[in-house]
């Protein structure tokens, strides 16, 4: 997710198979080039991102353990709007790209991600073995707590606890679920009883249609949250789904507005807006 609509418009570079083939942004066609095209590859990478206003610092690339040019994306809009959190909450924390985005972007922020996969969930912990900051749960999250199907895809950031629908398939026909596992699941109530985190506190939501049901089973957590930041869609991608307007509904009720968006997904190939990272701040306390 992240950072496609912005830099489409900014640069004549065809940045969207630039950027998909070196593996920095998520999406099921990922593939990695060989080592002799990166350097022109890169260069034109950080070209875009200082057309978009993105700027990327030397060696921004290297020294990061998980890195991904959509989080570091969305982790410069929040901070162009102010916002640096002192807790951050990762549901769906992949890889741990927006974990670690958010402790080089920020002041080395408490980190609490969460993330079902097994082996993404192996990664993660590879990416944060060295930040002492962050705890890594291999649980979904939801709105109840015991075990889920789980319907894994080939590109397992596709992956959700909701099946795929035929939209999703029209815009990434070589995505496709590959096995159905059981996972275990908790409310974010229930999975952080007893931390009272550090404000401003940071919740960001990445679990491929299951936004509102996570909401659903925070009714207390969401309390102490200011900032969500959370990936959701215009029409339905998943079986269940919750879109852009119900997510909008939901966290109104919970005295959250929406902001702006801070990172969109097009469709490669009908040019259609898909999802957007969308950015609510808590307008008043209940």
């Amino acid at each position: 997710m992240g950072l496609f609509g912005t830099l489409v418009q900014s640069t004549s570079i065809d940045f969207v198979p630039i950027a998909t083939l070196c593996g920095f942004c998520s999406g099921p066609h990922r593939q990695r080039l060989p080592p002799v095209f990166m350097k022109s590859i890169l260069t034109a990478i950080e070209k875009a991102a200082r057309l978009a206003r993105f700027p990327l610092p030397p060696g921004a690339f290297l020294p990061w353990p998980s890195f991904s040019l959509a989080s570091y994306a969305v982790t410069a809009r929040l901070a162009s709007e102010g916002i640096a959190p002192r807790t951050v909450v990762d549901v769906g924390a992949n890889t741990g790209q927006f974990t670690v985005s958010c402790m080089k972007r920020f002041q080395r922020p408490r980190v609490y991600a969460f993330e079902p996969v097994a082996e993404a969930f192996r990664s993660l912990l590879a990416a944060t073995k060295r930040l002492k900051e962050v705890t890594a749960y291999n649980i979904a999250i939801g709105e109840r707590d015991g075990p889920v199907e789980f319907h894994l895809a080939s590109d397992v950031q596709s992956s959700s606890i909701l099946r795929q629908n035929e939209e999703l398939g029209a815009s990434f026909p070589d995505l496709a679920v590959t096995s159905t596992i059981e996972v275990e699941m908790k409310t974010l109530d229930t999975a952080l009883h007893g931390i009272v985190p550090e404000a401003p506190v940071l919740l960001k939501l990445d679990v491929q249609g299951y936004e509102t049901k996570v909401i659903e089973g925070a009714r207390s957590f969401l309390d102490t949250v200011d900032y969500i930041v959370a990936e959701t869609s215009f029409a339905p991608l998943y079986e269940g789904e919750g879109t852009f307007l119900r997510l909008v509904e939901v966290l109104a009720d919970r005295g959250f507005d929406f902001r702006r968006p801070v990172g969109v997904l097009v469709s490669p190939t009908t040019g259609a807006f898909l999802q957007m990272d969308a950015l609510f701040c808590r307008s008043h306390r209940d």
